[in-house]
């Protein structure tokens, strides 16, 4: 199993034409369940769902290794290997599926009770992480991205196969040699056909290549980038959740104030993502968001704790939680496996009608309650005379920000708007 890692690594580098969004969840999903699951918790070894996990990936491996391999080492593989090949999958897929999901499913309490690999606050990265919840998001993973697999990889093969190109999510995916006059069709009784004057296919530039490489690159960091962002989001929401559920809309802020600050100052990134261009969106809209999102966490949340039981958080956290969840996901899935689900690209482009304006009224009621705590309190205030000859009043500039929220509201939400308008007719027409 651990040398399955070798085929994510044939994908990056070129060597198989299978893409990586088809190969990374089907490989790491297997290394997660062996090394994460089995190998870490002996309390699911003795259950049945073993059997029809270890069935299902032993059929499906002897078939595929063995295609390839002959494949590779004769130039062909025979017709009811092919079929097997890419039939069986139909089978032992969704029973492999199920049994993952199962035993993950049994392995949730050990975990909790174990907390194996967790890391718990205080500590020197002031970073926490639970394997649990982890393992939760994983099995939420398992929804879009192994679908993904099997859309991008059996019938890509099955139209591979036909044309003499494999895109199998394992093995050459080399090209069948022109004037080797090998016949898929009657492999046992293949015959050899002369060709005086192969073609030859010119090799691929350099600049292709780096800019192959570049896609890959970007993809990933997106990817990782995206997952992180959101799982940063939904510790927020369920910290959220439990608080209120225990304690009330006091004790909220509280429960999720270190998760909150991570995934909201995580944002600045986007910031630099527009300026270099590596996103579509303008700076003219992520900029005012952005730093109107760090201004209420960090300039009035983190610097007044005297708001932090105020109803208005509550809202606020779950105007948030809810787009940041959704649109984190959404461009997660996005960038991970090339294509995101109906409903979630209908959540992301409609939810603000209800999260924009919740949001933004929260944002400055809370600044309007924090003014006379800025005032009393004078922080972050500089006062003449100094050796600057620069006098700042924190309070003015706050009531400034608060201010700038009525031009930048209809703004930002007639872009929003349009973004919608764009999005869901482009996915009527596809």
């Amino acid at each position: 199993m651990a040398l399955l890692v070798a085929q994510i690594l044939h994908g990056l580098v070129g060597l198989v034409r299978s893409p990586v969004s088809a190969t990374l969840p089907q490989i790491g999903s297997r290394l997660f369940l062996t090394w994460g699951i089995l190998w870490s918790f002996p309390e699911t070894h003795s259950h049945i769902l073993v059997t029809s996990l270890v069935i299902s990936w032993s059929i499906t491996e002897i078939i595929r290794y063995s295609f390839f391999g002959m494949k590779e080492t004769f130039g062909f593989a025979p017709s009811w290997l092919l079929w097997l090949r890419y039939s069986t999958f139909m089978v032992l897929y969704p029973t492999g599926i199920s049994s993952e999901v199962g035993l993950i499913y049994i392995a949730l309490p050990y975990m909790k009770a174990t907390e194996k690999y967790c890391l718990r606050m205080p500590n020197k990265w002031n970073f926490s992480f639970d394997f649990s919840y982890a393992s939760i998001l994983s099995l939420a993973v398992y929804v879009p991205g192994r679908g993904a697999a099997v859309a991008l990889n059996p019938s890509d093969g099955i139209r591979g196969a036909a044309s003499g190109v494999d895109g199998g999510s394992s093995g050459s995916g080399t090209r069948r040699r022109r004037g080797s006059g090998l016949s898929w069709s009657k492999p046992l009784a293949m015959t050899l056909k002369p060709n005086p004057s192969p073609r030859r296919l010119p090799p691929p530039s350099r600049s292709s290549a780096m800019a192959a490489d570049g896609s890959v690159l970007r993809r990933l960091y997106f990817s990782v980038y995206n997952w992180v962002v959101f799982i940063g989001w939904a510790q927020v929401s369920l910290s959220m959740i439990l608080a209120l559920l225990d304690d009330g809309h006091e004790a909220v802020y509280a429960a999720i104030e270190r998760h909150l600050l991570f995934a909201q100052t995580a944002a600045i990134m986007e910031i630099l993502h527009s300026i270099l261009g590596l996103v579509r969106s303008p700076v003219s809209s992520t900029l005012p968001q952005i730093t109107g999102r760090l201004f209420i966490t960090w300039g009035i949340l983190w610097s007044f704790p005297e708001t932090h039981s105020h109803i208005l958080v509550t809202p606020l956290i779950i105007s948030w939680s809810i787009t940041e969840v959704i649109r984190y996901s959404f461009f997660g899935i996005k960038e991970s496996f090339g294509f995101t689900p109906s409903w979630l690209l209908w959540l992301r482009y409609s939810t603000f009608i209800v999260c924009y304006p919740v949001g933004m009224v929260s944002e400055v009621g809370l600044i309007y309650i924090a003014f006379p705590f800025m005032k009393a309190s004078e922080k972050y205030c500089i006062g003449m005379p100094n050796k600057w000859n620069f006098s700042f009043d924190y309070f003015y500039f706050s009531t400034f920000l608060m201010a700038l929220y009525v031009p930048v509201f209809p703004y930002l939400l007639r872009h929003m708007v349009a973004q919608r308008k764009k999005a869901l007719s482009k996915a009527k027409t596809t």
